[in-house]
């Protein structure tokens, strides 16, 4: 087994998309080398707020999906607030929002730590 890939066969140890988001981090579906199949997906999450069907985030608009490796979802949310600070902006004053609806704590302490930290709040 090759030491510096964490991926345990072949054929994952030498895909494209698993690679790319090891080496590059999370990425959006266009700055990924294809689209990802179902082998892929077991290794991977994706995050977007609006796909949770809401009929608030709905309202204001689709925004940009982020796929990440497990492991890697600080460095996931960091990139969706980057891709959708807009839509994010509009949320984040509101006590109910399409963010915090359909996000489990762990997510949304994760993403307001970010929000802050990244000094999109000011």
């Amino acid at each position: 087994m090759n030491q510096e890939s964490p991926f345990p066969d072949e054929k994952t140890r030498n895909n494209e998309v698993l690679t790319h988001l090891r080496d590059d981090g999370p990425a959006t579906a266009d700055e990924l080398p294809r689209n990802p199949n179902l082998q892929e997906r077991r290794w991977m999450g994706t995050f977007d707020v609006t796909r949770s069907g809401t009929g608030s985030s709905k309202s204001r608009g689709r925004t940009v999906a982020v796929y990440y490796l497990y492991g890697d979802e600080r460095r996931a949310v960091r990139k969706y607030i980057q891709e959708n600070q807009g839509f994010v902006e509009s949320c984040m004053d509101d006590k109910v929002n399409p963010i915090n609806m359909g996000m489990e704590d762990y997510w949304w302490q994760m993403f307001c730590e970010e929000w802050v930290w990244g000094g999109y709040d000011s």
